[in-house]
């Protein structure tokens, strides 16, 4: 089981398919052992082979998926409320998909000036909050592959575009454990987000507060942060098997 895992874990972080002999390499099984558990997946729909001969997730993951996000948005629904509650501002929840972050969860200010993130929109990684959360603390190989496939594009003004300057950006989100989108992404919208852990301390998905540049500034992302952490501290052990933790 733990073998078959590998191999199903390793497809659905890859941007790309993947051969037999990647595969072996990525996940240290032999050859045989791979071309077994791949021909065992695929009979259920959990990978598919592509003209190359290479696999990449099958049909059933991708419904697996689908639902795997509606149950992690329903259990999330009070953490947002709260923090949206607790802050002022609107609380989104989102996860890592490819090379961008999927917003699967949203509840809005009660302000009448506040912002709005479209559950199932996807947004950039490097010119979000929820986006540095979520790539801070992948392997520093996976953030090559991102940064090489993606480059840093800039969406506004102040988007961060130098790849040097992005680097020191995950560093402080690793120091500090939040991250903050300063007008990055959208003219005038300012985020601060945090990573939600499994109990393998893996990041799940981010949860962010979001709002009006005028209303949550620069200064104020330690202190947002400060509010949001026992929040998402009690979502991540919602989201733990077994852990029935209530806001």
């Amino acid at each position: 089981m733990d073998r078959t895992l590998q191999i199903v874990e390793l497809l659905v972080r890859s941007p790309t398919p993947l051969g037999v002999l990647a595969i072996a390499e990525a996940t240290g099984l032999a050859q045989a052992t791979v071309h077994r558990l791949l021909r065992a997946l695929a009979q259920r729909g959990w990978v598919r082979q592509d003209a190359g001969r290479r696999y990449a997730p099958g049909v059933t993951m991708f419904r697996l998926g689908e639902t795997s996000q509606r149950h992690v948005a329903a259990a999330a629904q009070p953490f947002l409320a709260e923090a949206a509650s607790a802050t002022g501002e609107t609380a989104n929840l989102a996860l890592l998909e490819g090379e961008h972050a999927t917003y699967v969860g949203q509840v809005p200010s009660t302000h009448r000036l506040r912002t709005f993130a479209e559950v199932g929109h996807r947004v950039p990684l490097h010119s979000t909050a929820v986006g540095k959360a979520l790539v801070a603390f992948l392997a520093e190989a996976e953030i090559d592959g991102l940064l090489a496939r993606t480059g840093l594009p800039s969406r506004t003004s102040t988007t961060i575009t130098s790849e040097r300057r992005f680097r020191e950006e995950l560093a402080a989100v690793r120091r500090l454990g939040y991250a903050v989108d300063r007008s990055e992404e959208a003219e005038g919208v300012s985020c601060v987000a945090l990573p939600v852990r499994d109990t393998d301390g893996q990041v799940v998905c981010a949860l962010s507060i979001s709002g009006p540049g005028t209303r949550v500034k620069d200064g104020d992302a330690p202190r947002l942060a400060a509010v949001l952490s026992p929040i998402v501290e009690r979502l991540a052990r919602s989201l733990s098997p077994g852990d029935r933790t209530q806001p």
